[in-house]
């Protein structure tokens, strides 16, 4: 898990990299192919743990 600070450099050039336009968003990536799963908003807890096992 990485969190990004959206108010410094780095932070704003990721966030237009993968179109974050709403805080919280949450992204899951799957190496080599990047962002397989978006969530832009509060999470259910359950649907993100649901979704990073099946990419193991």
């Amino acid at each position: 898990m990485v969190r990004l600070d959206l108010l410094s450099q780095e932070g704003r050039q990721i966030a237009r990299r993968y179109d974050v336009s709403a805080i919280p968003t949450i992204l899951v990536f799957d190496r080599g192919r990047g962002p397989v799963s978006r969530h832009m908003g509060i999470p259910d807890r359950e649907k993100v743990v649901g979704k990073v096992p099946a990419l193991r």
